[in-house]
C-alpha cells in the first residue's frame, strides 16, 4: 500500500502498520478508505477472500483492520494492520480551561458538535438557528417529534435548512418568537439577553422584574427593559450567571463555551 486515508485524513505507513488519527468525536465504524497500491494488486480483508476496493468498500475501523495485499502475479503478499483513532478531546479545549468539563459533556451527549477538524472554537459566537438546534437536543426532542413539522412561521426559515424543524418546534412550543416582519434571522448571532428570554420560556420560570439592589448586575442599566425579568429569573434558577467582574454583558454574543455551560445547567435542573 502506497497511500491510505479515511474521511480525507491521510494515514502514516510504517512497516506493516498504517495509522490514521481523525479529529475528536469523528465516527469511523462504517467508513470507506481511499488507498493506492502497486499496479494491479488486490487487497483483501482479515485473511479472507473478501476484496477491499478503494473508495467503495465500507469497514469498521473501531477495531484493528487487517489487510492483505497480493501482487498481480500472486507471488507476493504483504499484510498490514490499520489502526484508526481519534483524540480524547478537542485540540483547543484543554483541562485548564473553565469550560473544559461542560464542553466535553455537551459534546458527549450530542448537544453541541465540533468544527469537523478537531477544534471546537470555544470563543466563537453562536447563530440563532444553531442555538435553537442545540436547545432541541438538550431538551431531548426526538426525530419523530421533529418530523411532524412541515413549516415554520418565519419567512426566512426554509424547511430545507438543517435547523428548520427545531425552529418550528421551538416556535410551536412558545419558546421563541421572531421579529415584527415575521423573520427569525437564524444566521444572526444570538445575544446573552436573547438566550435568557428563551430559557425562561422553556423552563416556564416566573419573571423577576424587580431584582433587589444587591442582586443587580453591575451593568444592570445596559439590560433592555424587556429582558430584565428573564435575566434575573435565570440567575435565580442558576442556569445563566454573569461574569466574574459582576457584569452580565446582555448585548454581547453568546459564545460556544457559554452555550455548552447553559445547556448543561439546563439539563441538570430540568
Amino acid at each position: 500500500i502506497k497511500s491510505f486515508s479515511v474521511k480525507g485524513v491521510a494515514g502514516t505507513i510504517s512497516g506493516d502498520t498504517i495509522k490514521v488519527t481523525l479529529p475528536y468525536a469523528a465516527k469511523f465504524d462504517n467508513e470507506i478508505a481511499k488507498f493506492t497500491t502497486s499496479e494491479m494488486a488486490t487487497v483483501t480483508f482479515d485473511d479472507t477472500s473478501a476484496e477491499v476496493i478503494s473508495e467503495k468498500t465500507r469497514l469498521d475501523f473501531t477495531k484493528t483492520v487487517n489487510l492483505t495485499v497480493k501482487s498481480e502475479d500472486g507471488k507476493s503478499t504483504t499484510k498490514y494492520k490499520v489502526i484508526v483513532e481519534a483524540p480524547l478531546s478537542f485540540s483547543d479545549v484543554t483541562p485548564d480551561k473553565w469550560y473544559y468539563n461542560v464542553v466535553m459533556q455537551a459534546a458527549k451527549e450530542g448537544i453541541i458538535e465540533g468544527n469537523g477538524d478537531g477544534t471546537f472554537g470555544p470563543e466563537k459566537s453562536v447563530k440563532r438557528g444553531d442555538f435553537v438546534l442545540m436547545l432541541a437536543r438538550a431538551a431531548g426532542v426526538t426525530q419523530a417529534e421533529l418530523d411532524t413539522y412541515t413549516s415554520t412561521p418565519f419567512i426566512d426559515v426554509k424547511m430545507d435548512s438543517y435547523y428548520a424543524k427545531q425552529i418550528a418546534w421551538a416556535a410551536d412550543q412558545g419558546h421563541i418568537s421572531g421579529y415584527k416582519d415575521a423573520s427569525f434571522k437564524p444566521d444572526q448571532y444570538i445575544t446573552r439577553q436573547e438566550v435568557a428570554s428563551i430559557f425562561t420560556r422553556v423552563m416556564d420560570l416566573d419573571l423577576v422584574t424587580n431584582p433587589s439592589e444587591s442582586a443587580k448586575y453591575k451593568d444592570h442599566s445596559s439590560i433592555a427593559g424587556w429582558a430584565v425579568g428573564y435575566i434575573y429569573a435565570l440567575k435565580d434558577a442558576g442556569i445563566m450567571n454573569g461574569h466574574k467582574d459582576g457584569t452580565f454583558t446582555p448585548t454581547s454574543d453568546l459564545t460556544r463555551a457559554q452555550t455548552a455551560q447553559t445547556m448543561i445547567n439546563y439539563k441538570n435542573v430540568k
